[in-house]
């Protein structure tokens, strides 16, 4: 339920009815670091930490991204499935 009450959120941040600083503050005025851990969202530089990448990598790479306003945002979800599809040869213990 919580994933759908974010999504909404999303979606009304990219109409520009809602303000990023409301969307924490809907969420209980978390820090974005807990927000984006309960949530599954990453900002750019937290996605790039997350594969331990620079930003300007991470960009060129073909994960989807959500853009609202300047703001580029990734779920985690996304990161981890683009990680399994690279992949290669068998996997070793």
């Amino acid at each position: 339920m919580q994933g759908a009450f974010v999504g909404i959120c999303i979606a009304f941040l990219a109409m520009g009815f809602l303000s990023f600083r409301g969307f924490l503050n809907i969420l209980g005025g978390r820090s974005m670091n807990s927000t984006t851990q309960t949530s599954g969202i990453l900002t750019r530089a937290q996605a790039a930490e997350y594969l331990s990448l620079s930003k300007g990598t991470l960009d060129k790479l073909d994960i989807p991204k959500i853009q609202v306003r300047r703001r580029i945002l990734y779920k985690r979800a996304d990161i981890d499935a683009w990680l399994e599809g690279q992949k290669t040869g068998r996997a070793t213990a």
